[in-house]
């Protein structure tokens, strides 16, 4: 059998002819269509392309040969040596982002993946273009700005009509890995799911990361800022998504204390009269000291905003009206007592004492005027839940941030709020003595307790630090005068480490950072006065060590380099490798810092 006959190309490749097809007396090589640059020409729907003709392109969306027409846009998809090398892609606008060359020629960007290494091109992040590092003064390559009119009103109120589509980019481009930490805790939330509102002053996202994340820009006339609000999230994803959107946040937003706000939302939470009825009756219960965690203005407002945008729940005007028990038999009387209120006058009975028959709020019957609504802007807003049938509670209260340490306890926190009123809500409702010697952490902790996760005590210290902190900072700002608050000043919890794996514990009694041990041990805090009666100055050194010992872990003293010293002034000191103590100050001071370092005794 002879050879199959090979025949020369266009391009002076010598080739099968079978892999060729002949125009004008030329052959051309044929290609892969998959394949870039695989041949010259392209057999497409049944009929061959050359490519010289520019008729098909490849098409980098794809990553296939394609008939060129309106769908796709040429623009820039490498640089390589300053030079910008073009090709074509599906044309969708919002995806892409601009880059401006040397010539201040505009293109678009398919992939800004290719910028990262590229010294000659950087974005300017208040706009979100990439320019040329001679088009632009350095300053304003990162310099935030306030977002143009044309934009900020260019952009929905709410995210009514658009949130399923920004929920399909969240679950088709989002695919992060999950942090360790994240995955202990995420149980914790159970079936609800949670969304969050980024109150801003300046800066900008551009589309191609508002995809990536699901996150919505709003127009809101409060602010001079874009808000942005992620859509409906849940578990090890929706929490590791908020990790990442912070970082997105910090690096090109900015918001004002005095201006902004944050909002959570929780979802699939009970629409009954039952949950509706025992949770409010929880929230009257523990918004006095939820109030305590935030600056004074919060709960009286004090004319700062044009309205109380957070204000306390009616407990007495509530209260004064609810049967003592509340069961099946008397539950439609009592919560046509919180409808009233809610709905701003109307009576439940109208609507057959049926939440089915609610179509919306009196206030606002077409949901376009929701400023109308007064008990929306109350400290915790069921009016969605109630009026809106969207299963969901608005958590008005917190304060501006884009920390990890601060949102995450928050979001849980009020999970477990809502998940303890779902599993006691006929207690609850039915006997008065349920709730009455609960505070704030006592719920947390008891709801905290039925669930099994690994490091259960170190969570529950964190929800601990976050409310004992927030009150004793908060309470500090007041007593100085700022009833505005300053979030910043604030520490945050950072018990858990959401980012990887490693914990830091820490003491909540001194601003000391303490070291994991490679082994836990727990340490008996002893009182200076069993310290003195311990090293006497009758006994031996030795002696004096045995009685130190006696008291506490035998691992806490130890007998290296031991001596005992007295100083002129009655200051008295024990002294060894590890710890100084002295009986003036009651403090020990301790060499090494993997035990403790300078803790008060009791």
């Amino acid at each position: 059998m002879s050879a199959e006959k090979k025949v020369i190309t266009i391009k002076g490749e010598e080739v099968p002819i079978s892999k060729c097809r002949k125009f004008n007396k030329l052959y051309y090589k044929l290609g892969d269509v998959n394949i870039q640059n695989s041949g010259d020409c392209y057999l497409i729907n049944g009929k061959c392309y050359r490519e010289e003709t520019g008729l098909i392109v490849y098409n980098y969306s794809i990553n296939q040969y394609v008939i060129l027409d309106n769908s796709l846009v040429k623009g820039v998809i490498d640089i390589i040596e300053d030079k910008l090398i073009f090709g074509y892609f599906n044309y969708m606008t919002k995806k892409y982002s601009k880059i401006i060359d040397k010539d201040n020629n505009s293109y678009y960007l398919y992939n800004p993946e290719i910028i990262k290494n590229n010294k000659e091109y950087r974005e300017q992040l208040s706009t979100g273009i990439f320019y040329h590092i001679t088009r632009l003064q350095a300053f304003k390559f990162n310099t935030l700005l306030f977002p143009s009119k044309d934009y900020k009103y260019s952009l929905p109120y709410d995210s009514k009509g658009i949130i399923e589509n920004n929920l399909k980019n969240y679950n088709e481009n989002y695919n992060p890995e999950i942090s360790n930490s994240i995955k202990n805790y995420a149980l914790l939330l159970e079936n609800l799911s949670f969304g969050l509102e980024f109150e801003t002053t300046k800066g900008f996202i551009p589309d191609r990361i508002l995809n990536q994340y699901g996150l919505i820009p709003l127009r809101d006339g409060s602010i001079s800022g874009i808000e942005y609000v992620t859509v409906p999230m849940q578990g090890e994803k929706g929490l590791q998504c908020v990790v990442d959107i912070l970082k997105v946040l910090k690096e090109r937003t900015e918001y004002n204390d005095n201006t902004c706000s944050l909002h959570l939302h929780l979802g699939n939470i009970p629409r009954t009269k039952e949950f509706i009825l025992a949770f409010f009756k929880v929230g009257m219960k523990i918004q006095d000291e939820m109030f305590q965690m935030f600056p004074l203005y919060k709960k009286y407002n004090y004319h700062i905003k044009n309205k109380n945008y957070s204000a306390p729940l009616p407990t007495y005007e509530i209260l004064s009206q609810l049967d003592p028990s509340i069961t099946s038999d008397n539950i439609d009387i009592n919560f046509g007592i919180l409808y009233k209120y809610l709905s701003m006058g109307q009576d439940f009975k109208s609507i057959g004492n049926n939440l089915n028959n609610v179509t919306g709020h009196p206030a606002d019957p077409n949901g376009h005027q929701k400023w109308n609504i007064v008990p929306r802007y109350l400290l915790y807003n069921l009016i969605p839940l109630i009026f809106g049938n969207k299963q969901t509670i608005e958590f008005r209260i917190h304060t501006p941030t884009y920390d990890i340490n601060k949102i995450f306890p928050f979001i849980f926190m009020n999970s477990l709020l809502v998940n303890f009123t779902i599993k006691n809500q006929n207690s609850i409702l039915k006997h008065t003595s349920y709730l009455k010697d609960s505070d704030l952490f006592n719920i947390l902790s008891n709801q905290i307790h039925i669930y099994d996760f690994p490091n259960k005590s170190v969570f529950r210290d964190l929800i601990y630090n976050y409310i004992q902190k927030r009150k004793s900072y908060s309470e500090h700002q007041i007593l100085n005068g700022n009833i505005l608050g300053t979030e910043s000043e604030i520490p945050a919890p950072n018990d858990i480490n959401w980012s990887d794996d490693q914990i830091i514990k820490k003491n909540p009694y001194v601003n000391i950072i303490l070291e994991p041990l490679k082994q836990k041990k727990s340490y008996k805090k002893i009182e200076i006065k069993e310290v003195k009666s311990a090293i006497d100055y009758n006994n031996s050194l030795e002696q004096a060590i045995l009685n130190l010992k006696s008291l506490g872990d035998n691992n806490y003293f130890t007998t290296t380099n031991t001596t005992i010293n007295t100083s002129t002034n009655g200051i008295f000191k024990f002294e060894d490798s590890n710890i100084v103590l002295n009986d003036n100050t009651n403090t020990i001071t301790v060499k090494e810092p993997n035990i403790i370092d300078n803790a008060n005794l009791f």
